[in-house]
């Protein structure tokens, strides 16, 4: 009984506690590994709305 407890209180607090990521302005981020598996790839993406991006990707081998 006691472990049921804990764990409802943990998954109400968890429910309240969630919340979705934030896009920001502006990012960039680098990838590596390709369909061979060799090269890298500098993406950047900027913010154009709620709910749109803009993406620009760079390949260098």
């Amino acid at each position: 009984m006691k472990k049921l407890v804990i764990a409802i209180v943990l998954l109400i607090g968890f429910i309240f506690n969630v919340s979705a990521q934030e896009i920001s302005s502006h990012t960039i981020g680098i990838r590596t590994g390709d369909n061979d598996g060799f090269g890298v790839e500098i993406s950047y993406q900027k913010r154009m709305g709620d709910i749109n991006r803009f993406e620009l990707n760079n390949l260098i081998l």
